[in-house]
């Protein structure tokens, strides 16, 4: 679906008599108010993107956020979906916010234009990540010790051993009993051991694979943490179920079980929420934040870095873009390993994934 010239011409004439909203995040919530009374209740929403502008990717991000939040609504019958696709366009004259609405046979167009404001003298970091490992069976985690690469996946661990520039199989364990419906699982490789931590039981290797039905606790952050038994979120002493956890210098956030990534202060009392991000977390450079967006499991999926300025995020990093969804995000003491689904093959890859945190 495409906004044609001749669109984008009348509404850049529309623009010069209207007044303009001071920053593209006001433009994107102004334009959501307008288009929302358009589509009609109940009516599922499917969005797309669109940035002509020269806009970072980040800042565009932050407004497909903005957006998905302003426009989610509760389904309450099944009708065909109405497409909305929002573009940043820009002339000599303004920098414009479009939606182009399509629903069956009906077509609307709204825009609000909107001031560029002065980017600050901040050079963004980059998040750098590199390929680990593929394969067709989902990945829950991957370990690298002793020039071995360790991958756990949901129906067993595997040890791998470099031979000749490639990973060969030296082991593997399989690994019985039910997993809940969005398999989860931790591993943790040092020189003496292997553990696998599982929601319904605690696996260690040695010869074998020997597993206990307990759910046992391992370090996430200073906290101590645990599968909820059958389930797919993980529980901590004093916290609500969560699915990821980031302690990033004096503040907590989780991404809990009702779909909302809260920020707590030092002494653990909510003041704020982190609005548009996802379900996966990871703590990084001390004092950062891994996140990914809340998004359809069936999209593609990036990776942010952010800080938290007075208990609230600010954007460090561009997006680092995946071909599909992220299915797992770990921290680890060089950055963080991360687990995603490409949505053209439908195999799973694990990244190891790192930032100049000295920068």
């Amino acid at each position: 679906m495409r906004l044609v010239p001749l669109l984008f011409l009348l509404l850049a004439i529309l623009a010069s008599q209207v007044s303009y909203s001071e920053t593209l995040d006001e433009a994107v919530r102004a334009l959501a108010r307008k288009i929302a009374p358009r589509l009609a209740p109940g009516v599922p929403i499917r969005v797309a993107y669109r940035n002509f502008t020269s806009i970072s990717a980040a800042d565009a991000q932050q407004a497909r956020v903005t957006m998905e939040r302003a426009l989610r609504r509760k389904i309450t019958k099944h009708t065909p979906v109405c497409d909305v696709t929002v573009s940043l366009s820009e002339n000599l004259r303004e920098t414009l916010v479009v939606a182009e609405m399509v629903c069956g046979n009906d077509r609307d167009a709204a825009m609000v234009p909107f001031r560029r404001e002065t980017p600050p003298n901040q050079v963004r970091r980059t998040i750098e990540r590199r390929l680990l490992w593929e394969q067709e069976e989902q990945i829950l985690d991957v370990a690298q010790m002793d020039g071995k690469l360790l991958v756990l996946d949901t129906t067993k661990l595997t040890i791998y051993v470099s031979d000749s520039g490639k990973w060969k199989p030296q082991a593997t364990f399989p690994i019985e009993g039910p997993q809940p419906r969005d398999p989860r699982g931790r591993l943790e490789a040092t020189a003496a051991s292997i553990t696998v931590y599982l929601p319904n039981q605690t696996c260690t290797a040695s010869s074998a694979l020997t597993c206990e039905a307990t759910a046992a606790t391992f370090a996430w952050d200073g906290e101590q943490a645990r599968f909820t038994a059958g389930r797919n979120t993980l529980e901590a002493n004093g916290w609500p179920p969560f699915y990821s956890l980031a302690h990033p210098d004096r503040y907590f956030v989780l991404a809990e079980a009702d779909g909302a990534v809260r920020i707590y202060d030092a002494e653990r009392r909510p003041i704020g929420r982190a609005e548009g991000w996802g379900s996966d977390l990871a703590t990084a450079c001390g004092n950062k934040i891994l996140a990914t967006p809340s998004a359809g499991k069936d999209g593609a999926d990036n990776i942010t870095l952010y800080g938290l300025a007075s208990g609230k995020p600010v954007i460090e990093s561009e997006p680092s873009e995946f071909p599909g969804p992220i299915t797992a995000l770990w921290a680890t003491s060089g950055g963080a390993t991360a687990i995603a689904r490409n949505i053209s093959t439908g195999r799973y890859a694990a990244y190891h994934l790192t930032i100049d945190c000295g920068r």
